[in-house]
């Protein structure tokens, strides 16, 4: 990159640019910074035809700074350079190129989604956004539904749906699907979020939506200091004013209050995805990150992903009662196995009597039971339970194969159960 004028250094705060070295193009023609001071040369042209609100957004952006090389420079100083830099590559390959690859990390489609969402390029939201659902809402034939053990089923259903998706990965995938916004270091660090509305020429409602979820409303414009955007009908004005140093940035989606953590910002409200991604958080040899956060892969800043006081309750809470559930539903199977009919039993009943064995064997077994086997058929667990692996081998096989289809069928009504588990209720269209 070539050196930055006196002038564009004040403009920049004096910062030292960090050149992208994969997203910097000689004849581009516009510099985005991310976090400030990470600098991207791309084509505006793409980020125009993706998003409208990019656009607004840059034109009045870039009247603020000083050219670099002859190029408009443009800051989203909220936005860290890894999401930004998954993003600018999904567009510039197209959403039906990039995001289409054979499989792609959860980390990467999770970036696009942020910003994407964030500046309203919903052909690539949701593009990323199915893959993501693809993984965490089950349909007919989803990989939970798989026989297999848990590991060898989600390395199934990694490979089916296209992404690498780590337990690690649970807690970014909640943030999304909920629309918590992103963390920053302290509560009043700075607003995540500005957004308004005028309503008609003489009254505008103005939300600020700050990271303790507060928000601010103003029915008149006289009550601002000022503001730099005014969207009015449709049309985006510059007014060159802010409110106490921080720009306000138009935003056309309206803030909501979340059902699943308090009050926070919407980004997706994709309630079919949490089941699974909660289950997934359980699943995490360190529980304590759900609270103290894991960082974000790429990520050299420091950002941390972590639940929120009502889902980190809903983790911990849930856990001890999935563990009771995979021991009981050995008792459920073991149970019907010994109570039903024993018509096909080539062992003259006798195979009743081992079950009945099993049964009272697995009563007294009181060890932990791993959560990943809630879905798992009993020879299939990691390990298989004791109870039953010790007299497995004395059943006949129509026996054996009553008492596996009737874990099967109790595995299916764990999986129907799952949202009941993390006090969600009863969540429409869960399959």
């Amino acid at each position: 990159m070539s050196a930055v004028g006196e002038q564009g250094r004040r403009s920049l705060e004096g910062g030292a640019l960090i050149k992208d070295k994969e997203l910097w193009f000689d004849d581009g023609n516009i510099i985005i910074l991310a976090s400030k001071r990470h600098a991207f040369r791309v084509y505006k042209g793409l980020l125009f035809r993706a998003s409208s609100n990019i656009q607004g957004y840059v034109e009045g952006c870039t009247e603020d700074t000083k050219p670099i090389d002859g190029c408009p420079v443009v800051s989203f100083e909220h936005d860290s350079p890894t999401d930004m830099r998954h993003f600018l590559h999904a567009l510039l390959l197209s959403a039906t190129c990039a995001l289409k690859q054979a499989s792609l990390p959860f980390a990467t489609i999770a970036s696009v989604i942020r910003i994407a969402h964030k500046y309203e390029a919903d052909k690539l939201v949701d593009a990323a956004l199915s893959r993501l659902e693809s993984f965490l809402v089950p349909r007919p034939g989803h990989w939970t539904e798989s026989a297999a053990a848990w590991e060898e089923r989600r390395d199934l259903g990694q490979a089916q749906c296209g992404i690498s998706f780590e337990p690690r990965d649970a807690i970014s995938a909640v943030k999304i699907a909920i629309g918590v916004v992103k963390d920053g270091d302290s509560e009043s660090q700075k607003l995540l979020r500005r957004s308004f509305w005028l309503q008609n020429r003489a009254l505008a409602r103005i939300a600020i939506l700050a990271p303790p979820l507060d928000v601010v409303v103003y029915d008149h414009i006289e009550g601002l200091t000022g503001a730099d955007w005014v969207l009015h009908k449709g049309v985006s004005s510059l007014k060159n004013r802010k409110i106490g140093g921080l720009r306000i940035v138009p935003e056309s989606r309206q803030n909501r209050v979340s059902r699943w953590g308090g009050q926070s910002r919407m980004l997706l409200d994709k309630p079919l995805m949490l089941p699974l991604a909660f289950y997934e958080c359980c699943l995490l040899e360190d529980v304590l990150s759900l609270r103290n956060g894991v960082g974000r892969l790429g990520e050299e800043d420091g950002t941390l992903d972590k639940l929120n006081d009502t889902n980190y309750r809903r983790c911990i809470l849930a856990m001890p009662l999935l563990s009771r559930q995979v021991h009981a539903s050995v008792l459920r199977v073991l149970e019907a196995g010994m109570t039903g009919p024993a018509t096909h039993c080539r062992l003259g009943g006798n195979c009743k009597e081992l079950t009945r064995h099993m049964f009272m064997s697995h009563t007294k077994d009181d060890g932990p039971s791993p959560l990943h086997d809630l879905f798992v058929r009993l020879d299939r667990r990691t390990p298989p339970p004791p109870a039953f692996l010790a007299r497995e081998g004395a059943l006949c096989q129509p026996c054996l194969d009553r008492l596996l289809s009737l874990s099967e069928e109790d595995c299916a009504a764990m999986r129907r159960r799952l949202p009941e588990f993390f006090g969600l209720g009863d969540l429409e269209g869960w399959q």
